[in-house]
């Protein structure tokens, strides 16, 4: 794999967060894939809660956008579908 080393060191504050990139998969098949888990009290601060939707957009190698798309709501038919309100992705 292509080593990826910042052009600067980064400064760390109360708003950013590193993540290791966890393998997810079966090592004896050969199926690892790269997984991120998100959690902790600093989402929530950073307004994101329990049942909410997000889009998550792949901009450029080594850069991925998170954004808050609204709490899931549920149709007459019991499925579940994201609200409306934000206007068309």
């Amino acid at each position: 794999m292509e080593s990826r080393k910042p052009a600067k060191p980064l400064e760390l504050h109360d708003s950013i967060r590193t993540l290791k990139i966890e393998a997810d998969g079966d090592t004896w098949k050969g199926s690892i894939k790269p997984k991120i888990r998100l959690m902790g009290c600093w989402l929530e601060r950073a307004g994101f809660k329990p049942s909410d939707r997000v889009i998550i957009s792949y901009v450029a190698p080594g850069v991925l956008e998170l954004r808050y798309l609204g709490p899931v709501l549920v149709d007459g038919k019991g499925e579940s579908t994201p609200d409306r309100t934000m206007g068309p992705l």
